[in-house]
């Protein structure tokens, strides 16, 4: 007996384009408060509109660090499955707060069975290991949708 599975998903470039405008909104502030260079907000927001674009991701996390020790963070977790339909304003994180921040790094979850393609080009701009996910509880939830498809970010309380 064999089986087959369908995996359906909502993304696409315009549905990924829109989301990630709100978490360019994010990581504005933080760029505003000096805390990350404008360029690597712009190479991540570049960077993730490939990846999500690709179905590559099931989640990413920002990440604000004091030396070693992450000091803030939060989650993005991917909602493909249509059930998303209306979606929040990015912003909200609190970027005065993290001014003492030495460093802010974008952690990502890869899927599973992703096409070699698509691996090499993710290693090709720089992202050659997934991070472990954060063990904390989350707080503070915000979504982000279009048409069915978008990000729920959740912050973690540290």
């Amino acid at each position: 007996m064999t089986s087959t599975q369908t995996i359906t998903t909502t993304a696409t470039a315009a549905r990924v384009r829109k989301v990630l405008h709100e978490v360019f909104v994010d990581l504005l502030g933080l760029s505003t408060f000096g805390v990350v260079d404008q360029e690597d907000v712009n190479r991540w927001v570049d960077d993730l509109q490939y990846m999500l674009t690709a179905g590559a991701l099931s989640s990413f996390e920002l990440r604000a660090y004091r030396g070693s020790t992450v000091i803030d963070a939060w989650r993005y977790t991917v909602s493909d499955d249509g059930s998303l339909s209306t979606g929040e304003r990015g912003g909200g994180i609190d970027s005065y707060s993290l001014r003492t921040a030495t460093k802010v790094t974008v952690a990502i979850q890869k899927r599973n069975g992703l096409t070699r393609r698509v691996l090499a080009e993710i290693e090709s701009r720089g992202w050659t290991r997934t991070v472990e996910s954060l063990a904390f509880p989350t707080t503070e939830r915000r979504v982000y949708a279009a048409d069915g498809y978008g990000l729920i970010r959740e912050k973690y309380r540290l």
